[in-house]
């Protein structure tokens, strides 16, 4: 299938992360003003997924939205590249369908915590 991916304009909003320690805190600060950017990478993933891939990365879901579909305001950092990992995780956690789409290492610092994340509003 040779279809364009359409992805509407994405605004993210800037965050103020000094009240903010750890990536963690970080992330949970930036999806709390940016719900919307999860929703933007779960439609992507299955997207590319419906197509035929077997599996991808949340860092080139996000080199995606940067070229395709991304509108800031704030500071010129708008997605994160720390925040990878945490959607990684969190991804499959709101779309079952994606359940083992992205490669993750044990590391189960945040898994916790994202979760938590999950089980919130989106």
């Amino acid at each position: 299938m040779n279809a364009q991916l359409h992805l509407p304009g994405i605004t993210v909003r800037a965050v103020n992360y000094d009240h903010c320690e750890t990536i963690g805190e970080r992330f949970h600060a930036f999806h709390g003003a940016n719900p919307h950017v999860l929703d933007a990478l779960v439609s992507l993933c299955l997207d590319v997924k419906r197509r035929g891939r077997k599996r991808w990365s949340t860092k080139g879901a996000f080199e995606v939205l940067r070229w395709s579909s991304l509108r800031t305001t704030g500071d010129d950092f708008k997605l994160n590249n720390n925040f990878t990992s945490l959607y990684a995780r969190l991804i499959p956690m709101v779309e079952p369908e994606l359940a083992g789409f992205f490669a993750t290492r044990g590391d189960t610092l945040h898994v916790d915590f994202v979760a938590a994340i999950a089980r919130g509003p989106r």
